[in-house]
């Protein structure tokens, strides 16, 4: 079973990859990023570690989903206005990916303002901060469930 988020971002906003990785620092998580991976333009995997183990997520970008999202989830078409680009963030039943997506998706709204949207838990992130306390919190279950 995978679990998909979604970040929405008007296409003039999008980051470059300097900024991105300056807000990923900013959230003062334990992540990091190889150098050569650039998770703006990222097809696929993105391999990132979390307290040092390895871990990632996968992504997804374009603007061709921004309609058929919204048509899934109707209660976004009061927060998002199309046209959006949108990053598709999914992971498989690894925590330390959920850390992953919920950084990725604290850069991305310090960086452009982005929508963030979890529809497991149907909730929309619109702050840094939120989307930070969130990774803290599944970062502290992981370690739990690790010892």
């Amino acid at each position: 079973m995978s679990l998909e988020f979604y970040a929405f971002i008007d296409e003039s906003k999008i980051p470059a990859l300097a900024g991105w990785r300056e807000a990923l620092l900013k959230t003062e998580l334990p992540i990091s990023v190889a150098p050569e991976v650039n998770p703006l333009t990222a097809k696929g995997f993105c391999k990132m570690l979390v307290d040092d183990y390895g871990s990632g997520c996968e992504i997804a970008s374009g603007l061709d989903d921004c309609e058929e999202i919204l048509d899934m989830y109707p209660a976004l078409k009061e927060v998002i206005t199309p046209p959006k680009t949108v990053f598709t963030l999914r992971i498989g039943s690894d925590l330390r990916g959920l850390v992953c997506i919920f950084a990725i998706a604290a850069s991305l709204v310090e960086t452009s303002h982005a929508v963030f949207y979890d529809p497991q838990e149907d909730q929309v992130f619109t702050t840094t901060e939120s989307l930070v306390a969130q990774a803290g919190e599944v970062l502290t279950l992981s370690r739990e469930m690790s010892e």
